[in-house]
């Protein structure tokens, strides 16, 4: 029904006509309230149609014929809700600030290795296991050797890619007990896990994902990168900045991302490091505004990437080598820090043996 124009009575007026009406007749309202019976007719039938009154004082819509009471707001109050989001906001936000160049303080002096662990892919089928437990072995038994997790430890076929469970030998069960070897029994004492793209498809850590329970005694969890400063007993500092990927990619340069990131970066970071791509590569360089000497270091992880049928029809080749790169790093060196960078874990764990001992 048309609404019949702004009515020059307060809402409160008009509602009791209209309920007045409702419980005797138009008639008896019309005189009570001095108001057309034709006009209050009108109002009545908007009401019982479920139309809206525009009423001097603003507007009054009707929802029905019968008068009843207001329900309560099941809702909280604008300004708990605002209180509570306030609170949570600050305690993103210091959580936010505490993860940037998130201090690590050695507990042992001296040199120390940072072994980065490219993607396990733990449950494929084409994950190089026999390599995976020699390098688990070399990282427990080996002093001063500290790993981070680049991300992507199991498949975790989530979604429309949860059919290719059905193709490999590995259940999702048996995916979660290989994490938890990995990462909570081998002994690998953890600087780091970032969850990558395979494992942020359940979740983001504290949001459920079974990694946070995994790892929870172990190590924190990283959404995506881990900006790390390594604060050694006499002082100096190390800046590692690692993630899954870095954005920029390029067929001629396997490091781009990350040779982006340390152009545009702030240029005291002495590691850049990454996985993803089942690739790796190795640059040292020197700022040439800082005269930071620094790494680019991207890791292959071990799955065999000529295993997996997608890899195959894109013509994909797999490499051999830098599953686990790791960056020796010696505090005590008369000109200051000294890191030097490994493709191959066996032999920094054999170069940092030999400076600790």
């Amino acid at each position: 029904m048309a609404n019949p124009g702004i009515i020059k009575h307060p809402k409160d007026t008009v509602l009791a006509a209209i309920k007045r009406a409702a419980e005797s007749n138009a008639g008896v309202a019309s005189r009570e309230f001095n108001l057309p019976h034709a006009t209050l007719g009108r109002w009545v039938r908007i009401y019982r149609d479920g139309g809206y009154l525009e009423c001097e004082d603003g507007t009054l819509h009707v929802k029905s014929h019968l008068v009843t009471e207001a329900p309560p707001d099941p809702n909280e109050p604008i300004d708990e809700l605002l209180d509570r989001k306030e609170a949570h906001y600050k305690r993103a936000k210091a959580f936010d600030q505490f993860q940037k160049w998130r201090e690590i303080r050695p507990t042992i002096s001296g040199p120390i290795g940072i072994a980065l662990m490219g993607d396990p892919h733990i449950d494929d089928d084409g994950c190089n296991i026999p390599l995976l437990r020699e390098h688990v072995e070399i990282l427990r038994e080996t002093e001063g050797l500290y790993c981070i997790n680049l991300g992507d430890t199991t498949n975790n076929w989530v979604g429309k890619l949860a059919r290719l469970w059905a193709n490999q030998k590995t259940t999702p069960a048996d995916a979660l007990r290989l994490s938890k070897w990995l990462m909570a029994d081998s002994g690998i004492d953890w600087m780091a896990v970032i969850y990558g793209n395979h494992d942020l498809w359940t979740g983001e850590p504290g949001q459920g994902n079974p990694l946070d329970y995994i790892i929870a005694s172990k190590t924190e969890a990283h959404l995506w990168e881990a900006q790390l400063k390594i604060v050694f007993d006499n002082g100096l500092e190390f800046k590692i900045h690692a993630a899954h990927s870095f954005p920029g990619h390029s067929m001629w340069n396997r490091i781009h991302g990350m040779t982006r990131a340390q152009k545009f970066g702030p240029g005291d970071v002495s590691v850049y490091a990454q996985g993803h791509h089942h690739e790796w590569d190795i640059h040292t360089g020197e700022d040439e505004d800082t005269g930071q000497r620094f790494h680019l270091i991207k890791a292959r992880g071990y799955k065999d990437l000529n295993a997996d049928t997608y890899h195959k029809r894109g013509f994909y080749r797999s490499q051999r080598y830098g599953a686990c790169p790791v960056v020796v790093i010696d505090p005590t060196n008369a000109k200051g820090i000294v890191s030097h960078a490994f493709d191959d874990l066996a032999q920094g764990a054999e170069w940092l043996a030999y400076l600790r001992r």
